[in-house]
């Protein structure tokens, strides 16, 4: 109660418009519930289950508690200190088995000092600058000057990451990309494209390794509303690359979707060599196993992001229907997270498929593919989220995201009983009225019946919003930085409100001119524009989609407008593109706000699947 209450009094919107100064009062009261920030960033590395392989063409060798007998063989690809005593490393992360054995520190890459990119610069990716130190004496060769000896055998590595932008196009981010600092890139562990012992060389070319590094530098902080230390963008999907060469393949199409755009015809041939890399390595056997399930839930995900950041709205849900049938054929998501030892990676796998699979305009149609209630279970009873840390896609705030799914599936529930209704009454009134007609009296009280039952949901999904709180064990991650606690907490405010407007227009078939949606889309406004200068940005797109259908005036559709414009200048990721469309297109079917216009009826006609992410 204590953090509803500190929700309360968090940015009144009038208030903030008027003193800005002033926002940051709710935070001394938030301290006191909120525990130490939690460093999750060396934890639950990689989430990979016992049987599976690092490398294809690896040496098989007897194991025992993750240490390692009696290896004959050289290690090409491990931790340095393995490398040093010319030991097969088992290249366990973060430990590896020999080292632990030892009891020694074990380490696996080199710092990246990156060199700042001027505001002058046509560059858009940092420079890694060059290691002059040189192995001299006769004395035993330190750490660092092993990896200077590997650095310098892989020029080619060096001068890739240090390569120019391509051309511009519209389609890049730029704007978006100076919100970051180059020194953030300092703060994940694993450097992982840049180290001597990486793997990535061996399977892509320049080009490729070039669109991976844009990835890993830019992409992955741009689509990523979490600190570092929680970015799986990096920590599961580019850790999980290492070994497996269809995700290589799919995060540099990734990457190539924002460098050189996502018709380009090296995201194409990326893209083709991921498919069928992951065809003929998993999804064609019939006894796929844990990991096997693992690497194709990964490729589906990013795939899937691919898909959305390009603008498409056919084929991503496609893909997202793969997913939901291969989880469902493994057991299910709990299970699937069970076989994974509930580790952060399998959590973050779930989590992304969560988040698509609420906002997505299928789900307003026709319900969540996976039970509310599973998901419910998962993230509040099995999930420990404080080691998890801050979400990438949403951010602290995912209570309200599943309670955003609930009353998807409500509208889906009472919008199927209403329809049977209007379609009886439509019947009746051809055949003629007649009020003494049973037939009449049992219309009539299951329309009296249908109302209590909006009535009743309503009241309850309110209460729950009313109720509702961001999940305090992931706040305690950022709560030494006060201004992102705030951040966080508006968008919490923000989404609480989305919730309210979804009750209004599709549970109670609210006019978008009423007193009462019309006061929350005022506000909503004003969260949205002091957020729109964050990194919390790729968390508005569903706000904005609904603040769209509540305009009825062109003094609202001005403001709306405004933020799309500078949207699209800062974040032109495809599917923002496809949600403006359907606003103006609303906007013509509803000049004033009279009537209730449902957006997925749009996608519908449009033949869209439309993800809203």
């Amino acid at each position: 109660m204590g953090m509803f209450l500190t929700l309360n009094t968090l940015l009144d919107p009038v208030q903030q418009i008027s003193d800005e100064t002033g926002s940051t009062d709710h935070l001394a009261a938030a301290d006191s519930v909120l525990s130490p920030a939690i460093s999750s960033a060396a934890s639950n590395r990689v989430s990979k289950p016992a049987s599976s392989k690092s490398k294809p063409k690896s040496v098989s060798k007897p194991m025992h508690n993750n240490i390692i007998l009696g290896s004959r063989y050289r290690s090409k690809t491990g931790c340095a200190g393995c490398r040093k005593r010319k030991k097969k490393c088992d290249e366990v992360h973060p430990t590896c088995g020999s080292c632990r054995h030892r009891g020694e520190p074990c380490e696996w890459g080199v710092v990246k000092p990156y060199k700042p990119v001027s505001p002058d610069s046509e560059e858009t990716t940092p420079k890694i600058l060059e290691i002059s130190s040189k192995v001299a004496g006769n004395s035993e060769p330190k750490r660092t000057e092993i990896l200077d000896a590997e650095i310098a055998k892989q020029t080619d590595v060096s001068r890739i990451v240090s390569t120019p932008k391509s051309p511009p196009f519209n389609s890049t981010p730029s704007d978006l990309l100076q919100l970051f600092s180059p020194s953030d890139f300092l703060d994940f562990e694993m450097p992982l494209l840049s180290s001597p012992s990486s793997t990535f060389s061996l399977y892509l070319d320049e080009a490729g390794l070039r669109l991976l590094n844009f990835y890993e530098n830019k992409v992955a902080k741009i689509l990523s509303v979490s600190p570092e230390s929680s970015n799986y963008f990096l920590k599961t999907f580019f850790t999980a690359a290492l070994s497996e060469e269809s995700l290589m393949h799919a995060l540099a199409a990734w990457g190539g979707v924002f460098s050189d755009g996502h018709d380009s015809s090296a995201v194409k041939f990326h893209l083709d060599k991921a498919r069928q890399l992951i065809r003929t390595t998993y999804l064609n056997r019939p006894d796929l196993d844990t990991h096997g399930t693992y690497v194709a839930i990964c490729y589906y995900l990013i795939s899937m992001g691919i898909d959305i950041c390009s603008g498409d709205v056919s084929n991503w849900y496609y893909l997202f229907n793969e997913c939901t049938n291969l989880l469902k054929r493994r057991g299910g998501i709990v299970k699937f997270c069970r076989e994974n030892q509930f580790s952060n990676d399998s959590k973050w796998l779930i989590s992304n498929f969560q988040f698509h699979d609420v906002l997505s305009s299928a789900t307003l149609k026709r319900g969540t593919s996976c039970d509310i209630e599973e998901y419910n279970r998962l993230f509040n009873n099995c999930f420990d989220m404080g080691s998890y840390g801050v979400d990438p896609y949403q951010g602290c705030i995912q209570p309200i995201f599943l309670l955003l799914g609930t009353i998807m599936n409500t509208n889906v529930e009472l919008k199927e009983e209403r329809d049977k209704i209007n379609h009886e009454m439509v019947e009746a009134s051809k055949k003629g009225l007649n009020l003494d007609n049973l037939a009449h009296r049992q219309l009539t009280l299951r329309r009296i019946r249908q109302c209590h039952e909006v009535e009743a949901r309503y009241n309850k999904l309110l209460s729950d919003i009313h109720y509702c709180t961001p999940n305090q064990s992931q706040i305690s991650h950022i709560s030494h930085d006060k201004s992102e606690v705030d951040l966080h907490l508006t968008l919490f405010e923000l989404y609480r409100l989305t919730c309210q407007i979804y009750l209004l227009l599709y549970i109670k078939q609210t006019q978008p001119s009423s007193s009462e949606v019309q006061l929350h889309f005022m506000n909503s406004l004003a969260y949205i524009e002091s957020l729109m200068s964050s990194k919390l940005v790729p968390s508005l797109p569903m706000s904005l989609l609904i603040c769209g259908m509540c305009c009825c005036n062109e003094y609202d559709r001005a403001q709306v407008r405004s933020i799309f414009d500078k949207l699209s200048a800062t974040y032109t990721v495809g599917n923002v593109g496809r949600i403006w469309e359907i606003i103006q297109e609303a906007w013509k079917r509803n000049p004033h706000g009279d009537v209730c216009i449902d957006w997925t009826d749009i996608c519908d006609e449009f033949g869209w699947k439309l993800s809203v992410c």
